[in-house]
Formats: structure tokens, sequence, C-alpha cells
């Protein structure tokens, strides 16, 4: 049964959260440790979620125990959109049951409340919520490649502010970036980086702090580069390769530990670059378009 999410399900909800950190960590230990205060105080975040004007809270009970949990808060950027940010189940058979009937109440209300965009994240080690997002007529429409940074030495090429930056020709446009970074769930800027590689000049935007998630305490900070772009014709592999293995020295001299390049479907060449030089891809992102929802409901509602 769906229903909202009431104050006195928060340590359930909290228990179901544990257990899917515990999960990540597992596959990405520095990115995603776990907290040692999070099981206790998850309760206290999901409080204050509760509380918060906009937000939507559900859960899904069977035989008087939550089997699964979503929670979504209105999102940054020009569309009226909601980010599900906490979304866990029991076990992981259950996307398609729970996960699924979660999701279609979500997206039932979203189009009562005129909200035009759902972006949920999605953990790549959750592959059965992936294909439970997919089925569902979600698009995935970026992914972050993470690498941490250990480089201590200068890095070969230069970095700074750029004087063309704001006139660079992209050669990747990506279509959407992460709503989970510092600041109103919106991505902020930063200074971009500047290298040489080879012949070239890559300019990477800056695009935020990525904000850790309730109940995770990396070992150092994340910072989310992306879109990239080269000041000369589209590079070749090698370029790319080049450039995939340059930006964590920058970005450690910068003082983060952890680098996230935010990828889109028009990157193909540059994630196949960060993969080779071993770039992970933690986390992706998948949206449904709600405003097409409430359209074809509303032409079915008149036929």
């Amino acid at each position: 049964m769906i229903r909202t999410m009431s104050h006195d399900d928060l340590a359930q909800v909290a228990d179901l959260a544990q257990s899917e950190r515990l999960l990540h960590a597992g596959r990405h230990p520095r990115l995603w440790a776990p907290a040692s205060s999070g099981h206790h105080v998850h309760p206290l975040l999901l409080r204050q979620l509760l509380d918060r004007s906009g937000a939507v809270a559900l859960v899904d009970e069977r035989d008087g125990a939550v089997v699964g949990a979503a929670v979504a808060t209105m999102g940054g950027g020009a569309r009226v959109s909601w980010v599900v940010t906490e979304f866990v189940v029991r076990s992981s058979p259950e996307w398609e049951s729970s996960g699924r009937a979660l999701l279609a109440s979500l997206a039932s209300r979203a189009v009562a409340a005129a909200v035009e965009e759902i972006a949920v994240e999605c953990a790549t080690i959750d592959a059965a919520k992936a294909r439970m997002l997919a089925s569902s007529g979600l698009t995935r429409t970026n992914w972050l490649r993470h690498r941490t940074c250990e480089v201590t030495s200068a890095a070969a090429g230069t970095s700074g502010t750029d004087p063309e930056a704001s006139a660079l020709p992209w050669v990747w446009s990506l279509t959407a970036t992460p709503p989970q970074c510092s600041g109103r769930n919106e991505m902020t800027a930063g200074t971009p980086i500047v290298v040489g590689v080879g012949s070239a000049r890559a300019i990477a935007a800056v695009a935020g702090v990525l904000r850790a998630p309730a109940g995770y305490e990396p070992d150092g900070s994340a910072l989310v580069v992306g879109p990239i772009g080269f000041l000369t014709d589209p590079p070749d592999s090698e370029a790319l390769r080049s450039l995939a293995e340059l930006l964590p020295g920058l970005v450690a001299e910068r003082g983060h530990r952890h680098l996230l390049v935010n990828c889109g479907p028009a990157d193909v060449a540059l994630d196949a670059a960060l993969e080779h030089a071993g770039y992970q891809e933690p986390l992706s992102w998948w949206r449904m378009n709600v405003a097409a929802l409430g359209a074809s409901a509303a032409t079915s509602a008149t036929a």
C-alpha cells in the first residue's frame, strides 16, 4: 500500500537507507564511505524533509512493515522539477514491485502539481533499479565518471582562468546536469580548468562541489567537472586520453580528493577515454518528462 510517509516510519526508512549505503560502499568505499553517525542522524534529516514545504514523501507498506520509500523535493533550474534522492526498497527484486509503485505514485502527484520533470539518481551498482526506471519510461540523461585524485606533484599543463572560455565553441554539449551539487540542488559555477594537451588547449567547466548524500562521509571533497571543450577541432582519442590523465592532478591542486566528470549521450568519445583511464561510473541520472505525461492523460480524458 502506497501512502504518505509519517514520523513513525522514519526508523524503518533509515534502516532501508543504511542497507543501501553498505551496498554502495562495497563498490566505491572512499567516495561513498558511510558516515559513522549516518544511521542515527538520517531519521533527523528525514524529519526535516517531511516538514519542508513542497516535499513529497511516500512509503510502501506491507503487513505493517515499510518495504520501500521515496522522497521528492523541489529542484533548481528553469523547469519546475522534483529531485528524487531518497528512493530505497527492502531488496533488489522489489524494485519491480515496490519501486515501480512508488514511482508511479510520484508521477501522478507530479502531474497534479504541474511539475514538468522528475529527476531520479541511480547508483550504477543498482542494476535492478536502472532496469525499472528504463521500463517506466525514464531517460538516462547523464552520468558521472569518478577518479580519486592522488597526484601531489605539479601536473603538466596550465590551469586557471582563460579569457576565451566564455566564447568557447563547445565540442560536447551535455543534455543535463546532476542536481545534487552544492547550493539549492543546483550546479554552482567555478573557475574553469584550462590545460594544454599537445598542441591543443582544453577547457573544463567547473560545475560545483558535490554535496555528500545523507549518511555518507567521503574521505575528501569531490569536484564535478563538465562540459569539456577544445579551442581547436574535435580532438582525437589520444588527446582525450591525455586529458583524462591530466585532470586528476589539476583537481588535486585545488584541494579536492575526488574528480567527477559529468557525461551525457553526446560524449561518447570522452566517456570512452575516461573509462580507458580508469574512471569508474558510480552514479547516473534518469529523468521523466512529467509535462508529456500530463498532456497524454488530458488527451485520453477528452478522447
